[in-house]
């Protein structure tokens, strides 16, 4: 990457998105949305006469960790619908990806998303911001009723999950490359520049234009590349045709974050006048440069080195030629299949919509399929059934964490072997990804989440990757000369 002069002004602008600090850290709004423009959006998208936006009534709904949404409704309305602008963290990208994603899952499965009435990924209009426009799906967060829930509804959420995600893998819905997924014209590829983003630029599109659309893989839409700083570094978002390429490019952008960080560091003298004080330098390098000055200096070339080290082993987890190019081994991802975003009707408990579909990416087998993860946590089997606990609530005194925990273990338990036994109706048989080679892929690319955050941790893990490679090549020789012994005898 080359750096403005000074470099800090590559980080240190002052239209940047800013984050909060700490390892929760969120973006910050740089303004409210304005009230008479979102008024505005339902108006020409919703209505025939833009006279009537007076009556339309809004109510601010939600703030997310990337989005505001507001709910709206009017008497000409048969239903209600929801607007939800987003920050600009990944610009365009991320919206177009997740409207093309809402519009695949719509066409392809029965999985229950929002219907999609508009969007816009362009900021240049009234908003000021990239917007989605949806019909509200009914329903409660099941996160909010769990407890509530009886033990065969539950089942029969599990046993539903379990068909949605089977729906999602199947073989004839899978991709050929690694990426996220957007619409576009087939005239708009042919005729297009060339370039793996040269198809996704700012727009506004009506929900039944969309249905003539044509979906593709293009970059990919994930946090790594455009969380904190990390949006304004140069790194290679695909798509990609194999997890070489696709594992390559996460190393080196940890890479290019710590480099820039030390060029940040080292130019300190050259900052803007506003961050030459002490005591505002020490605040905005663990907040916008994301390291600790204290320690970062000593430990970069260990940092460096290690990143070194996973691009050294890489070729031997994932051989750049292991598959052929073109074959459709990569399934849409959902990432954060939590019980908060999973809504369920609050009396019937049935599911109503699964929802956050903005960092979905075709991924591989070994990195997507898994249980979801509101009954994915610790694998401890009980010889008994666990009393139910006196009180789920922590405010209680008679609340018990431990047998909290240990009921909820063994229920989950439960829930997993439903889940299975739903899969297995429907053909997969052995579909958990569990085999030393799946176990090195999934420790090799948490290692390399760590590499900037916990380095030492990272070292500690691809040792260990690199004992289990060892193990596995001694394994194949050793059958491999019991074979040729056998075969000589």
């Amino acid at each position: 990457m080359s750096y403005l002069a000074p470099p800090t002004l590559n980080f240190l602008f002052a239209n940047r998105v800013k984050w909060t600090s700490g390892h929760d850290s969120y973006p910050i709004w740089s303004s409210e949305p304005d009230i008479a423009a979102i008024k505005g959006v339902f108006a020409s998208e919703l209505l025939a006469d833009d006279s009537q936006h007076l009556d339309i009534s809004i109510r601010y709904l939600a703030n997310g960790a990337n989005h505001k949404v507001y709910e709206a409704s009017h008497s000409s309305w048969p239903m209600t619908y929801h607007l939800r602008i987003a920050i600009p963290l990944d610009p365009c990208l991320k919206m177009e990806s997740e409207m093309a994603t809402l519009e695949f899952l719509r066409r392809m499965t029965t999985v229950p998303v929002a219907k999609l009435i508009a969007w816009s990924s362009r900021t240049d209009e009234g908003l000021g911001y990239e917007w989605c426009l949806v019909e509200k799906i009914p329903g409660v967060e099941l996160r909010e009723v769990w407890r509530k829930v009886p033990r065969e509804k539950k089942v029969d959420i599990a046993r539903a999950m379990a068909t949605f995600m089977a729906q999602i893998w199947e073989p004839t819905v899978k991709f050929p490359q690694i990426g996220s997924l957007y619409l576009s014209t087939q005239q708009q590829r042919e005729n297009g520049p060339s370039g793996p983003a040269s198809n996704v630029s700012p727009r506004k599109v009506k929900g039944d234009e969309s249905q003539q659309l044509e979906f593709f893989i293009g970059p990919i839409v994930d946090g790594t590349f455009f969380t904190g700083r990390r949006r304004y570094l140069d790194s290679t978002r695909g798509p990609y045709d194999c997890c070489h390429d696709w594992l390559k490019a996460l190393i080196e952008i940890e890479q290019e974050f710590l480099r820039s960080a030390k060029v940040v560091l080292d130019s300190r003298s050259q900052a803007p006048t506003e961050y030459q004080e002490p005591e505002a330098w020490t605040k905005v390098v663990p907040q916008d440069i994301e390291v600790e000055e204290e320690y970062f200096p000593d430990e970069y070339d260990s940092m460096m080195a290690n990143c070194e080290a996973y691009l050294r082993v890489l070729p031997k987890v994932f051989p750049k030629n292991e598959y052929s190019v073109g074959d459709r081994r990569y399934a849409l991802h959902h990432c954060d299949l939590r019980s908060a975003n999973i809504l369920v009707d609050p009396e019937s408990f049935d599911i109503t919509g699964i929802i956050d579909w903005e960092q979905t990416s075709a991924l591989p087998t070994w990195y997507c399929q898994h249980y979801p993860m509101f009954i994915n946590d610790t694998n401890i089997l009980e010889d008994e059934e666990p009393p139910i606990p006196s009180t789920y609530d922590e405010q209680e005194k008679s609340y018990n964490r431990v047998r909290v925990a240990r009921r909820d273990w063994w229920h989950n338990n439960l829930l997993r072997q439903k889940f299975d036994q739903r899969l297995s109706e429907l053909g997969w048989i052995d579909w958990l990804p569990n085999s030393p080679r799946d176990k090195i892929k999934s420790s090799f690319i948490q290692g390399i989440a760590d590499l900037s955050d916990d380095w030492e941790i990272a070292k500690d893990r691809l040792a260990a990757i690199e004992t289990m490679l060892d193990d596995e090549e001694k394994s194949e020789s050793s059958v491999m000369v019991s074979s040729t012994a056998c075969h000589e005898s």
